[in-house]
C-alpha cells in the first residue's frame, strides 16, 4: 500500500522464515531492475518465477485471525503476569511493613 516493494520487504524481512529473505531479495531486486529495459534484459526470469512461487506459499499460510488471537492472547498474559507481580510487590511491601 503505497510503498514500493523493497521497502515493504524491508519491512517483513523479520516475520519472514530465514530461508525465504533470499528469495525476497531476488523479487525485489528483479522488480528494479525491470523498470529499465536494458536492465530487465539481465533478470533470471525461472529464479524471480521460482522465488515468488516459495514467497506466495508462504504467505497463504499464515492466517491472519490466528495471528490477531495470537497477539491478543499475549498481550493478556502479559498484563495478567504484570498484575501478579504488582499484586505480589504490594503484598511484600504490607507484610514488611507489618500491616498484612
Amino acid at each position: 500500500r503505497g510503498r514500493d516493494l523493497r521497502t515493504r520487504l524491508a519491512r517483513a524481512r523479520r516475520s519472514l522464515p530465514r530461508g525465504l529473505r533470499p528469495a525476497a531479495a531476488t523479487v525485489a531486486d528483479a522488480a528494479v531492475k525491470l523498470d529499465n529495459p536494458r536492465l530487465a534484459r539481465a533478470v533470471d526470469y525461472a529464479a524471480v518465477q521460482d522465488s515468488l512461487a516459495a514467497l506466495r506459499g508462504h504467505l497463504k499460510a499464515i492466517d491472519p485471525a490466528q495471528r490477531r488471537r495470537d497477539a491478543l492472547l499475549h498481550l493478556a498474559g502479559t498484563i495478567v503476569v504484570n498484575l501478579l507481580v504488582l499484586g505480589l510487590l504490594v503484598w511484600a511491601i504490607l507484610a514488611w511493613r507489618g500491616f498484612v
